[in-house]
């Protein structure tokens, strides 16, 4: 069973790291991409973000018997079969580990434009994945504490 303080742990640690893209998003295009140490900054905070959101919705799919999810993004389509996220939000969030991806491997040069807007459309959904999560929690579901 997941740890009750694990989780919010790791919520904690999401806080942190889209609260360090605050600043960085507050930033015209021009700014953003004029200065790599903004740019690389925010691509390891986005990263560690839904990192920290993927373990998180491990740590529930497992606790629930089913088996590990075949990939980031489809950790968040089973949290909403789950009934722990709502199926448009999934739907929403679920995107992110594409670009999430994108950043770590490298797949393809990153669009600083595109990692820009996406990061405006993304970080958003963090900040609602962090109380939804923490609804979740407080309303007494099994979770070991």
């Amino acid at each position: 069973m997941p740890d009750k303080n694990l989780i919010q742990e790791k919520l904690k640690s999401i806080a942190l790291y889209v609260k360090e893209l605050e600043p960085i998003l507050e930033l015209s295009f021009k700014d953003f991409s004029k200065n790599y140490r903004d740019y690389r900054t925010a691509e390891r905070s986005f990263q560690l973000a839904v990192d920290s959101a993927v373990d998180i919705n491990v740590l529930f799919i497992l606790e629930k018997g089913k088996q590990p999810p075949e990939n980031n993004f489809q950790s968040f389509v089973v949290m909403a079969e789950l009934g722990i996220l709502e199926d448009s939000f999934s739907k929403e969030i679920a995107p992110s580990t594409g670009l999430r991806n994108r950043l770590v491997h490298e797949y393809e040069k990153v669009d600083l434009d595109v990692f820009y807007r996406s990061l405006k459309k993304f970080v958003p959904f963090y900040f609602e994945y962090i109380k939804k999560i923490e609804d979740y929690l407080s309303l007494g579901n099994r979770i070991s504490k």
